[in-house]
């Protein structure tokens, strides 16, 4: 099986919404379960509001990375931006969105 960014390997879906889908994925590297929310950009953007919509996604979880001593916010370990993956083979299909890699798999919510 693939794995994303060299090391997560997709178990089951959590849960999905507006903006994307959570995984319920292993960290191959540190056998660790982990919640990896795949944020998925409308098909129909033009380039210049993808880069923008990437990059709002990653002061995002730039901003959700601080915040590590909330008991009500998953603490955000690693963010990537690839190619989209199909959900039975991990393998590209589609360009750039951008995967939020967080340890811990609680609540998760997108």
């Amino acid at each position: 099986m693939t794995l994303l960014a060299g090391r997560y390997r997709l178990l089951s879906q959590l849960g999905q919404g507006g903006m994307g889908t959570v995984w319920r994925a292993m960290d191959e590297l540190l056998r660790q379960e982990v919640a990896i929310k795949e944020v998925r950009l409308p098909p129909d953007l033009d380039e210049a509001s993808r880069a923008e919509l990437a990059e709002r996604t990653l002061r995002e979880a730039r901003t959700a990375a601080t915040l590590r001593s909330h008991p009500s916010i998953v603490t955000v370990h690693e963010t990537c931006i690839m190619a989209a993956f199909s959900r039975r083979s991990c393998s590209p299909a589609q360009p750039t969105p951008s995967i939020t890699i967080s340890h811990g798999c609680g609540d998760a919510s997108t």
